[in-house]
């Protein structure tokens, strides 16, 4: 139970009127004051019981950050001392939000520094939504937010409640078109997001399209692999009218040969008549500690987007925002 439900049931258990919640959740949310005891529409006694049953009122506390003009990076501490990492992403008029599900991850793709870190814990509610409440509470504007952090979203059960408050009209009220969820493609929950969220991004992370490589890669693929996948998404797609965003890291010699333009021209095509409504995501790989990979380069990604829209796949190169401070694709690791 996230502590909004706490806030309400424990409002109606000390026999305040209904209309109590609905006051300091327009507080928290419209005035951007989450603090009791400047909310001086309460009686005195009410602040003071209200501290004591939610102090602190954070589930996560900063205790670190690296700021840049592309933005910045908080690593934060929860309940049990273990860290996460944020971050605040600029590009122009326009802020994002890259936020963690998990302390660390299970994945343990071989170009990520979070799953080198392997896996801890699943974050709770309050501790994946508290990230952007962190934000929020500092007067930041919110355009758009990613799960692109740490961990693997779909593989935590508190993950479905977390969106659950995000999106809420109470709350954050963030529509589901301005939420990106990158996913290695976790079958058991793919498709209850995208029947429960129908209008939400969903990014694969494919980077090869040939399901051998693709597990050196990512040894999920053994376990959830492409030929499983792909139908549930393309089911999405077709259903829902929503786009699919395949990312794709290119890595020297790995997987940027034109037998792979080739291989996911194909990959797409084969999804039928869903298949304009897939798209290719080319992102510059960041180095991280400890992997042999390398780069392609800014003049191979060039040479590839063109060779894939010569096939008539849609291929953008994504800006990596957040290089400057370790907060790029691939680079959060407390």
């Amino acid at each position: 139970m996230n502590k909004f439900e706490r806030l309400r049931l424990f409002l109606s258990s000390i026999q305040e009127p209904s209309y109590r919640f609905d006051q300091i959740i327009g507080s928290i949310f419209l005035k951007k004051e989450a603090d009791f005891e400047s909310m001086f529409f309460l009686s005195k006694e009410l602040r003071s019981k209200l501290k004591q049953e939610f102090t602190p009122f954070l589930a996560v506390s900063r205790v670190g950050e690296k700021v840049s003009s592309q933005g910045e990076k908080v690593l934060f501490s929860l309940f049990d001392s273990e860290k996460i990492e944020s971050v605040k992403m600029i590009y122009r008029d326009w802020q994002s939000f890259c936020l963690s599900s998990q302390v660390g991850c299970l994945t343990n793709c071989l170009f990520c520094a979070t799953g080198k870190m392997g896996f801890k814990r699943n974050l709770t509610t309050d501790e994946i939504v508290d990230q952007l409440l962190y934000f929020h509470l500092k007067g930041e504007e919110i355009d758009t937010i990613s799960f692109m952090g740490m961990g693997e979203p779909l593989a935590n059960p508190n993950f479905f409640e977390a969106l659950g408050v995000l999106t809420a009209s109470q709350f954050f009220n963030i529509s589901q078109r301005k939420i990106n969820i990158s996913t290695v493609g976790f079958l058991p929950t793919l498709k209850q997001l995208i029947n429960d969220f129908p209008s939400i991004n969903v990014a694969l992370s494919l980077n090869n399209p040939f399901p051998q490589e693709r597990q050196r890669l990512m040894p999920i693929e053994k376990r959830f692999p492409l030929k499983k996948v792909l139908p549930i998404l393309t089911y999405h797609a077709r259903k829902n009218r929503r786009k699919i965003f395949l990312a794709y890291i290119l890595f020297s010699g790995v997987n940027d040969a034109p037998r792979h333009i080739q291989g996911l021209s194909g990959l797409i095509r084969d999804q039928g008549e869903a298949a304009y409504l897939y798209h290719v995501n080319l992102i510059d790989y960041h180095p991280v500690a400890g992997c042999s990979l390398t780069a392609s380069g800014r003049k191979k990604m060039t040479w590839f987007k063109s060779q894939l829209e010569k096939q008539g796949i849609k291929t953008t190169i994504r800006r990596s925002l957040g290089l400057s401070f370790q907060g790029a694709c691939g680079q959060l690791r407390t």
